[in-house]
């Protein structure tokens, strides 16, 4: 862990100010502790990842990633997937080149083991940009590390362990946000454990965004006459529909910049998500710039 990302992290629970406990003289941090000025909470960091949250809580969310899956070979196939995306469609490397012009504290919202357009993004980012991957589940985190500590960059990287609904991160003091699906992901309470909201992580994103920052958003979204579309309306789930999510964008702050049409499927998108999906059911992937006011 880099020091320098002190400045913008925070406790994840009563946003207070975090004091580090570690050997001085060093620029990265790999054991440690940090405790929090506010509420006392103390959380440690692990070979370089710290972990800002409720360990037991995150640990319910990241079932559907257990270890075994979790193979080397599966990172760097994540990886080299997304540069190939970026090689051969015309509309996802312009959301990665917008992306790769924002410089100073960047990130990603549950990351995952990669299979997103970090990829592609992260060799493009300049040496001034600090480019920060998370998610819940910190085994997948050092799998990502791992995967990425031969690979070619200019950005400094970190990986921070973190629930999606409590970001630990300052109020107005990221630059860009970033999100392969991870909104998509991340439930509204972790305790519901297969149906996401993403209304309470699109309200952390937006609270972590300096004025002006940006939020790029690759999303997943079904048609309006769909099955799914109607199950999610019937939850009240943000993203049942490009309206929905549109709406609630719109209620919290973040303008749409721009927004692109990548590609679309029919049937099942993942076996684990207990959505009542079924084989005439479309949807569509899509990438938003957001801006926040």
């Amino acid at each position: 862990m880099y020091r320098e990302i002190l400045d913008v992290l925070c406790c994840p629970f009563c946003y207070g100010d975090l004091q580090l406990s570690a050997r001085e003289g060093q620029p990265k941090v790999d054991y440690g502790r940090m405790s929090c000025a506010t509420c006392d909470r103390v959380f440690v960091i692990e070979v370089g990842i710290p972990v800002l949250g409720d360990r037991e809580l995150m640990a319910q969310v990241c079932d559907q990633w257990p270890e075994g899956m979790l193979t080397r070979d599966l990172y760097k196939r994540n990886l080299s997937n997304s540069r190939r995306s970026y090689e051969s469609s015309g509309e996802f490397a312009a959301f990665v080149d917008a992306a790769a012009e924002v410089e100073g504290f960047v990130v990603d919202i549950a990351s995952g083991p990669g299979a997103s357009f970090s990829g592609a993004l992260v060799p493009r980012l300049s040496p001034r940009s600090h480019f920060m991957l998370t998610d819940a589940a910190v085994h997948m985190l050092h799998g990502l590390r791992d995967a990425w500590l031969d690979e070619p960059r200019e950005a400094r990287l970190d990986f921070v362990a973190c629930d999606g609904n409590r970001l630990p991160f300052r109020s107005s003091s990221l630059d860009a946000l970033t999100s392969a699906s991870g909104f998509d992901c991340v439930n509204d309470d972790p305790r519901r454990n297969q149906i996401p909201g993403a209304a309470g992580a699109y309200r952390e994103g937006h609270r972590t965004l300096k004025t002006g920052g940006l939020l790029f958003n690759e999303s997943r979204i079904y048609g309006d006459d769909s099955k799914t579309a109607a199950h999610l309306k019937s939850l009240g789930c943000a993203n049942a529909s490009r309206e929905s999510l549109a709406h609630l964008w719109d209620e919290i702050g973040l303008d749409i910049v721009s927004e692109m049409y990548l590609h679309s499927h029919r049937g099942k998108s993942n076996s684990g998500d207990g959505l009542p999906i079924d084989e005439s059911d479309e949807w569509h992937v899509m990438a938003w710039v957001l801006r926040k006011r």
